[in-house]
């Protein structure tokens, strides 16, 4: 449970001898609760002015309580997605572009020890709360856990499947803003953390993925995003170039600006599963870890 503001009607008196008496009525922000039920909390700036930082608060009753489960939290995040998807659910059917002559992906190539090895050693060291050991370990342990993780991983690539705890999401929420409210769901950003062996697989899938895909001269030219020695000042350069041109030529010169909500999170699964295959020749096995990758997640918020 997050407990995010409550007011107190505190005892006047002070209970005990050496305790300073406080106002009736003040508004504390409760930073966290324990199990056994102990209020760790942030004083207001005025509370903190006149009283000083209290060890310890003695109160008759909670006159207000505003309370924010990971329930609310849940149910918001999901919904956003949901409504979002809403929006488009009476669109045109999508079209797709087919892939060129020759260009398939059927299958990966199975990982070598120095493959997973050096994947692990570039691995910061963030971690998941369902991680049971901390990544620094593992990294230091390379060598000793690398013969287990190709024969956890390549069985992995050549059915096309991915296990279930790979699939675990522990959601963090994040607030956007210091000056928002904190007692609203809409003030937070839901950051998905996965399992270092998760983010493991994804980074060797994606290599081969990546390494395809450049190959075959698939990916845009102009595309910035999730390409190595490009980022947004590669394409702020490139529209701020045209927009130079333009105006030399004489030309009038507008720009339009989208921010998509949600972008990633409502990106349809089998739009993008049948976009995969049509027009970038991704099929067999290698389709069917995108379908695994995608669909049988689950998430909880923490």
């Amino acid at each position: 449970m997050l407990l995010t503001e409550v007011t107190l009607l505190l005892s006047t008196p002070p209970p005990a001898p050496g305790m300073r008496s406080v106002a009736p009525t003040e508004r504390f922000f409760i930073r966290s609760v324990s199990r056994s039920g102990v209020l760790k909390w942030t004083l207001s700036a005025q509370t903190r002015d006149n009283y000083g930082a209290l060890s310890t608060l003695y109160f008759d009753e909670v006159a207000h309580l505003t309370v924010t489960t990971s329930v609310d939290f849940h149910q918001f995040f999901d919904a956003k997605v949901t409504d979002v998807s809403a929006l488009t659910a009476n669109a045109p059917p999508p079209s797709y572009s087919s892939a060129p002559l020759g260009c398939r992906l059927l299958s990966f190539q199975p990982l070598s020890a120095s493959d997973v090895a050096s994947a692990v050693r570039a691995l910061s060291d963030k971690q998941s709360f369902n991680d049971p050991m901390p990544t620094h370990l593992q990294k230091d342990c390379a060598d000793l856990i690398v013969p287990y993780l190709v024969e956890l991983f390549n069985p992995c690539l050549s059915t096309g499947s991915v296990p279930s705890t790979f699939k675990a999401a522990c959601i963090m929420p994040r607030l956007k803003k210091s000056n928002l409210d904190l007692t609203d769901p809409k003030s937070y950003r839901p950051i998905a953390n996965l399992t270092v062996l998760s983010k493991l697989l994804e980074r060797l899938v994606a290599r081969q993925r990546v390494d395809y895909l450049n190959e075959s001269r698939l990916l845009p030219d102009l595309q910035s995003a999730y390409r190595v020695k490009h980022s947004t000042e590669t394409a702020v350069t490139k529209v701020l170039s045209d927009i130079l041109l333009a105006l030399d030529r004489g030309d009038l010169t507008m720009l339009t600006l989208l921010d998509l909500s949600s972008a990633f999170d409502s990106v349809d699964h089998e739009t993008l599963l049948r976009r995969l295959e049509a027009s970038f020749g991704i099929a067999g096995p290698v389709l069917m870890w995108f379908t695994s990758y995608l669909y049988g997640c689950t998430q909880y918020v923490r």
